[in-house]
């Protein structure tokens, strides 16, 4: 996108037929946005009437609370 400038900001000359001498650049970065998706896995607890305490296994690579 090129953003001209016409006028003399100080004494209002015409600059329409100037000479371009160079360009100031600026770039903006537009990132596309993200989507977070969030899978929720539970393992059960079971307690066994012989008193001993099972759970399920959760899936290989799950091993945090949250990551």
């Amino acid at each position: 996108m090129e953003h001209t400038v016409d006028k003399c900001s100080e004494c209002g000359s015409d600059l329409k037929d100037v000479p371009l001498e160079r360009y100031i650049v600026r770039q903006v970065i537009d990132l596309p946005e993200t989507r977070v998706k969030v899978t929720e896995h539970r393992a059960e607890v079971k307690k066994c009437s012989c008193g001993h305490i099972n759970k399920a296994k959760f899936p290989e690579g799950i091993n945090q609370p949250v990551q």
